[in-house]
């Protein structure tokens, strides 16, 4: 990992923690209710793509009227955390628990 992909690595993780620390309202108590498989494609080609199993409980955040799962979920997987980050990983609303 470059220095560069090191210190967007941990701008992303701040970040992250900040936004963990101020949720507030329904925000705090939203949560997968089901177990999930999010595909993701790494590169071009069938061989690229990763199933990654979401569990129930992982943490759910509103943006935009939609909800996805909070990226601090994929804090050992920069990769995947990143990913969440600025793609997401949109949870139905039939699979959230706290609405």
């Amino acid at each position: 990992m470059t220095d560069l992909e090191t210190a967007i690595m941990i701008k992303n993780m701040a970040r992250e923690t900040v936004r963990q620390m101020t949720a507030t309202g329904k925000n705090a108590a939203l949560s997968v209710k089901r177990d999930f498989t999010w595909s993701r494609s790494f590169a071009s080609g069938p061989a690229s793509v990763r199933e990654v199993k979401i569990k129930a409980g992982a943490p759910v955040e509103k943006k935009n009227g939609d909800y996805f799962v909070s990226p601090s979920y994929f804090s050992g997987d920069s990769i995947l955390q990143y990913d969440a980050t600025h793609y997401g990983c949109r949870v139905a609303k039939d699979n959230i628990d706290g609405m």
